[in-house]
């Protein structure tokens, strides 16, 4: 089921995706990207694809660009912890190296572009941060499921 964005949420996005790539650059944030795509248009993209999570969900969107870094992007309601991670074509579910368990409970693999998205699949923290799941990148060494994978 693909979830499109309203106006009010496109407007919300767009906002959060430039102060997110504004904090980001101002604050030398490393860039774990594994796409070619820009870095704005990334960033409006992840905006987008938790905003749609989120709605999908029946819970609040983040919406916080005070700070650079940032562990969830969504608490269901049974309080898990989740980290909702874009990709236009939905192929692999890619997490940066130096994430930790515990930082979140569950990784969600969200794919679209702006403003339609569908959720792909889940994947429990404890079986996504394993070391055999690291793979070589654009920016270095990440962990990666295929879509396949998910649940």
């Amino acid at each position: 089921m693909w979830i499109e964005l309203n106006d009010a949420e496109q407007r919300l996005a767009k906002y959060i995706g430039m102060k997110r790539y504004q904090m980001n650059r101002a604050t030398g944030v490393v860039d774990a990207q594994q796409s070619d795509l820009n870095a704005e248009q990334i960033d409006l993209n992840g905006a987008g694809a938790e905003i749609a999570y989120c709605k999908a969900n029946n819970i609040f969107p983040p919406t916080a660009t005070d700070r650079p870094t940032k562990k969830a992007d969504g608490t269901t309601h049974f309080g898990v912890q989740v980290d909702v991670k874009h990709s236009v074509n939905g192929r692999n579910l890619n997490v940066v190296r130096w994430a930790k368990a515990g930082d979140v409970d569950l990784y969600a693999l969200v794919e679209g572009d702006f403003p339609k998205y569908r959720i792909v699949g889940h994947m429990l923290s404890s079986d996504m941060l394993k070391e055999e799941r690291l793979k070589p990148g654009h920016s270095g060494m990440y962990y990666s499921a295929a879509r396949e994978e998910l649940t």
